[in-house]
């Protein structure tokens, strides 16, 4: 009962990481589509002089995975503080001495990372879409 109960709690949260994914990939690309609508005049001027796609693509993909970094700085927050903070009331037991928690100090850096990576790929994931559809659109 007990081990049904967290499988559906763990593909429940994957559910909700993929949904919350989604829906930052698309706040994202619109962010860069607002960015790139600003910046049309450049864009056609650097497309009269030459430049490649891929040259006029890499800032806007480096400003989705920015935007992407900095969204995921608050859940590194919470996911710092919390953890310590949780770690240190339950004295690193969970329920009872069958659920030890992992000792915070490499858990917590380790996850800090990854959580920073996922942002900065669905940023770039993000604002790859909106400007590859932009470069597309306007050729």
């Amino acid at each position: 009962m007990f081990v049904r109960t967290l499988n559906s709690v763990r593909f429940g949260g994957a559910i909700l990481v993929a949904g919350l994914s989604a829906l930052a990939i698309f706040l994202i690309a619109n962010t860069i589509k607002l960015t790139i609508y600003a910046r049309s005049n450049e864009i056609a001027i650097m497309r009269d002089v030459g430049a490649t796609n891929g040259f006029i693509r890499a800032p806007f993909v480096v400003e989705g995975m920015i935007i992407g970094a900095l969204g995921a700085i608050i859940p590194i927050l919470f996911t710092i503080f919390g953890y310590i903070l949780i770690y240190d009331k339950l004295g690193g037991v969970l329920f009872s001495e069958m659920f030890r928690m992992t000792p915070p100090h490499p858990f917590v850096l380790q996850l800090s990372l990854i959580l920073l990576g996922i942002g900065m790929v669905v940023g770039l994931i993000g604002s790859f879409m909106s400007v590859t559809k932009y470069l597309r659109w306007k050729r």
